[in-house]
């Protein structure tokens, strides 16, 4: 075993510099290379001697090395004849550096890369030049990457669907997995006021302009007159299109659970809104509903007040029923753990909302206590009903 300097040692060093795309960078701009010098660890003076014929093979192979200038230097005693030994290797062109790592192949693709952006869409060449290893990575749909790329790009018509991006070889699959290079891509070659950058590249429809699916509301209606057709007790619709009918209701009940929102107890001139969880957002951006009592049931546990609170801050006016003390406390028998508690700062809690949330976190009751809206009694809420009413 020896601790002199392999030619394998000295490549996988230039091979590290080569994999931060360093030098394919400096060549795509154009950049005149910087000669690269490194030294090496030789035999002594006192080794030549005692393993002669390990110093000569040693040599030899550095003597062989390509793409690479070994520069020697003289070592010897009076006792021993002094010989040459290498003591540095220098590489001083971009074709030297690439004999010496065996890159050809990586060059050759890099050049071809170059050359098909040239052609299908010159404005990539900057990318590729600034992120060559990755270009080198999708060489095999680069061509479709940049004709995706190019037709985005010059699209300025209304916002359409990913679906209608029309091109050979390029779906709605292709683009979603290849969407962090078409995203890298894009973030170069945009205008700035056509990437929104509220967005991540993971949300690519958003980011980019595109048409998003839409938001539906499930909502039943209880004794209204119109915008609705006669004779329909439950519809789903498009929420920007509910938004825009504006129904004159005086109620507005929005409940999480689906079973609990089909059996909801009838209430003239209402409706009553499936919410969804967190997705509840979409619906409560309609403007119509800040004309009109909104109430919100969801669960009695961290999570509910959190979407409470979101609710609140898009519908200040909003107020919560059955999330309160007397209903958690009525309800013993069927409290619940929950799974992953939240703790964060919720600013649209009214004050008896805001203490049974905090006492919820800190565990007053018991640790991690929950009650779901579908385990609160049906005649507990009639009854809390007959009270809202009676209020109205």
């Amino acid at each position: 075993m020896t601790d002199w300097t392999t030619l394998n040692d000295v490549r996988g060093r230039l091979a590290k510099r080569w994999a931060t795309g360093q030098y394919l960078r400096a060549y795509g701009r154009g950049v005149p290379f910087e000669p690269i010098s490194l030294p090496l660890r030789g035999p002594s003076a006192s080794e030549l001697g005692s393993r002669y014929a390990d110093v000569q093979a040693w040599a030899k192979k550095w003597a062989d090395a390509d793409g690479g200038i070994v520069e020697l230097e003289a070592i010897g005693s009076r006792a021993l004849s002094r010989n040459l030994i290498p003591r540095r290797v220098s590489v001083d062109s971009f074709a030297g550096l690439v004999r010496l790592l065996g890159v050809y192949r990586e060059v050759r693709t890099f050049d071809e890369l170059l050359a098909s952006a040239g052609r299908v869409y010159p404005p990539a060449i900057s990318w590729a030049v600034d992120h060559p290893l990755k270009a080198i990575d999708h060489h095999a749909v680069w061509d479709r990457l940049l004709a995706c790329v190019s037709r985005i790009s010059a699209y300025s018509g209304e916002p359409i669907y990913l679906r209608q991006v029309d091109l050979p070889g390029v779906d709605t699959k292709f683009i979603e997995s290849n969407r962090s290079v078409l995203a890298a891509l894009l973030d170069t070659v945009l205008p700035d006021e056509r990437v929104d950058r509220r967005y991540s590249a993971s949300d690519f429809i958003r980011r980019y302009g595109f048409r998003t699916k839409p938001t539906y509301a499930r909502l039943r209606l209880m004794g209204i007159d119109g915008p609705f057709p006669a004779g329909l007790s439950e519809i789903s619709v498009r929420v920007d299109e509910l938004d825009a009918l504006a129904p004159s209701v005086q109620r507005v009940f929005i409940v999480e659970n689906e079973t609990t929102y089909l059996a909801f107890p009838e209430v003239p001139e209402s409706v009553v809104i499936f919410g969804s969880g967190y997705a509840l957002s979409s619906v409560a951006g309609m403007a119509w509903l800040r004309d009109t009592q909104v109430f919100y049931w969801g669960d009695i546990d961290t999570h509910g007040f959190r979407i409470l609170d979101r609710l609140r801050a898009k519908l200040p006016a909003a107020q919560s029923f059955l999330m309160d003390r007397e209903t958690l406390i009525a309800h013993e028998q069927h409290w619940e753990r929950e799974d992953s508690p939240a703790n964060a700062v919720l600013n649209h809690l009214r004050e008896d909302e805001s203490a049974l949330y905090r006492d919820l976190i800190e565990g007053v009751f018991g640790e991690r206590v929950r009650l779901e809206q579908e385990r609160v009694r049906y005649s507990h809420l009639e009854r809390v009903l007959r009270r809202l009413q009676a209020l109205s």
